[in-house]
């Protein structure tokens, strides 16, 4: 990593256009965020039914609250559903990564980052162009 850093900044401060050309640096970043999730989980809005195997989650929700000045009424609207889900549990699966537990920037080389399911890179490309974009 230290002799790509070397290689393309030559000596200078980087810039923004030096993320694509800084590689290994990336898979570096982007296993570093895998294994210490710098948030404990991601939510997503549901658009549209979704079946998550055995389970229905629907677009939509009844909430009811209670009208506090009237007792006896109730406003009752739609919510939409928000999924949430634990990103370390995810980024620590071996269902979804081999040896979750060690480090392997190579996981995201280009030649292996096709055998990632593409929500799982979510986890970590979301954050990390989060990270890049304020730099």
């Amino acid at each position: 990593m230290i002799a790509e850093v070397d290689d393309v900044l030559r000596g200078r401060v980087p810039d923004i256009q030096d993320l694509d050309k800084l590689e290994y640096l990336g898979q570096v970043i982007k296993e570093s965020m895998r294994i210490y999730t710098p948030g404990p989980f991601a939510a997503r809005l549901i658009e549209e039914e979704t079946r998550l195997g055995d389970f229905v989650l629907p677009k939509e929700v009844l909430k009811i609250t209670k009208i506090t000045s009237y007792p006896t009424l109730f406003h009752i609207y739609g919510v939409k559903t928000t999924l949430f889900y634990p990103l370390s549990v995810i980024h620590m699966s071996e269902k979804h990564w081999p040896q979750p537990t060690v480090f392997n920037p190579d996981r995201f080389s280009p030649a292996n980052i096709k055998n990632i399911l593409p929500g799982i890179v979510l986890c970590c490309v979301t954050i990390l162009r989060s990270v890049t974009y304020h730099l």
